[in-house]
């Protein structure tokens, strides 16, 4: 997060940084007091807190998808130099037996990087749609959050709609 938040510093104006790292529990009590006397207060501080929590959840989840993206990563290399080890001891094995002349091939000589790759790429894909949803699905139910109970309701709300996302596409 420091990472992303110092490269969003580095690239963008005071104001964008600013809403990339506001504080939304703080925010939504502030928008409760600026706009609870009007009609419809609920829906304007939900319509401007999922906004907000759109912005201020950006690094964060950002940070996450790149953490798991890297875990998914070393762990599609960790499996693939695995299957070049499997490999090469069956070829070391069929050298030393070469006595038995049997010309058998199991069909499994050579990786299969392409399959490998191809699996990569959909989890990897999968990862991304995930995390993207769950990030507009937590500001929505944040919003809502803050619309029935401004501060801890836009706490519940992000956690609980990244925690239903999470389970319905992981699950």
């Amino acid at each position: 997060m420091r990472l992303y938040e110092h490269l969003a510093q580095q690239l963008f104006s005071a104001k964008t940084l600013d809403k990339l790292t506001k504080d939304p529990f703080k925010s939504a009590k502030r928008k409760f007091e600026k706009y609870e006397h009007l009609e419809n207060s609920n829906i304007i501080i939900g319509k401007k807190m999922f906004h907000t929590c759109l912005w201020a959840n950006a690094i964060s989840f950002l940070s996450d998808y790149t953490v798991q993206q890297c875990i998914l990563f070393t762990g599609h290399c960790m499996y693939y130099k695995h299957q070049r080890q499997i490999i090469r001891e069956r070829i070391r094995d069929r050298k030393e037996n070469e006595d038995n002349d049997s010309d058998e091939d199991d069909g499994r000589s050579e990786i299969g990087a392409g399959g490998i790759g191809l699996s990569y790429a959909l989890k990897s894909s999968t990862l991304l749609l995930s995390r993207g949803i769950s990030w507009v699905v937590s500001s929505g139910s944040g919003a809502v959050g803050s619309a029935i109970y401004p501060g801890w309701g836009t706490l519940f709300g992000t956690q609980l709609g990244d925690g239903i996302v999470g389970a319905v596409m992981d699950g």
